[in-house]
């Protein structure tokens, strides 16, 4: 009856089918990154299974729908507009496919084979510009032109198969929300430091001012913007300090964290989301109307954005490469 009772209480209440036991496994792993001193709360698990059971659904369901998977080979630059606009070249291809130190270490390991799929992660860039437009072989006009390139390629989660492939990506998703709440916590701990140090700044500067034939030096004026020399608006700016600074110091209580954790967890959209974009670019990756002029080509990828501060936007492709894909790369675009 006991067990009963405990399985009741710590189940997530939440339409998850994934089992208790998982789902306790997941939560720990969270706990153990963002903050182990969770567990001093009594009822941790309780507070976070929900959630934790809805962020693992919310990482599954990131991984449904994805692009058609990108071919990483020469021959890729031909059958697949994509490849081109990722990369300016098959040498570019090249030298990200030799610098990948995951990449690298997959292959290495004879068990898994000739054929790695994998995550291919890039910043994309949005820059205007003034183009020109020609009719008849003459320029008749300059228009605002957006040019939109990728660079800071990386490749992550090689995997031998699809079905392997797909899980981990999903995992991937896990451990970046966790990153996010690891760091808004970090993020806490330095504004609690930077208030507590403009409390001693304006504090010993009103005590300097109040103190007659004294004269005013702002010792730590390094560690802060420029504080007011009247002694009334320094007096406002030391209450509004003290209390900015009492409810951080709240929420970075064990209470106060695990309330954190259990909001980003039962709300993971919030701060982690994914959308599929469509652009309709040109060979040169000048955004295009999309109408039938035939000027561009749909260009199609995922775009995941991190709620950090400031906010960070990947675009993310599905792609796959095999060892003869690099040989081929290695015979014609190697440096020797």
């Amino acid at each position: 009856m006991l067990k009963r009772l405990l399985d009741l209480l710590l189940s997530p209440r939440h339409g998850s089918a994934k089992p208790r036991r998982q789902l306790q496994a997941e939560l720990e792993r969270v706990v153990e990154m963002v903050e182990p001193r969770l567990r001093l709360v009594t009822g941790y698990p309780r507070v976070l299974l929900r959630g934790m059971a809805r962020t693992l659904d919310f990482a599954e369901q990131l991984t449904q729908d994805l692009p058609e998977v990108l071919e990483l080979s020469w021959r890729g630059f031909t059958s697949d507009r994509r490849l081109g606009m990722f990369f300016s070249s098959p040498a570019s291809l090249l030298d990200l496919l030799h610098t990948s130190s995951e990449l690298d270490a997959f292959f290495a390991r004879p068990g898994n084979g000739d054929v790695a799929f994998c995550l291919l992660i890039m910043q994309r860039s949005d820059n205007q510009r003034l183009g020109m437009v020609s009719q008849n072989g003459e320029v008749v006009a300059e228009v605002p032109q957006l040019v939109v390139s990728f660079d800071n390629h990386r490749l992550t989660l090689p995997s031998a198969t699809l079905d392997e492939f797909v899980p981990r990506l999903a995992e991937r998703g896990v451990e970046r929300l966790t990153g996010v709440i690891a760091r808004r916590l970090r993020d806490k701990e330095a504004q609690r430091v930077e208030l507590e140090s403009e409390l001693l700044r304006v504090e010993l500067k009103l005590k300097t001012l109040r103190a007659p034939g004294q004269l005013v030096v702002d010792a730590m004026a390094d560690q802060g913007p420029a504080l007011p020399d009247s002694p009334l608006a320094l007096q406002s700016r030391f209450e509004a300090a003290r209390t900015d600074l009492a409810a951080r110091k709240a929420e970075l209580t064990l209470d106060g964290k695990l309330r954190e954790v259990r909001q980003i967890l039962e709300h993971p959209s919030d701060y982690f989301s994914s959308r599929s974009v469509t652009l309709n670019l040109d060979r040169m990756g000048v955004l295009q109307p999309d109408d039938e002029s035939g000027n561009g080509h749909p260009i199609c990828f995922e775009e995941v954005l991190l709620g950090e501060t400031p906010p960070v936007r990947r675009v993310v492709v599905p792609a796959r490469v095999t060892r003869q894909a690099i040989r081929e790369l290695e015979e014609n675009f190697g440096t020797g």
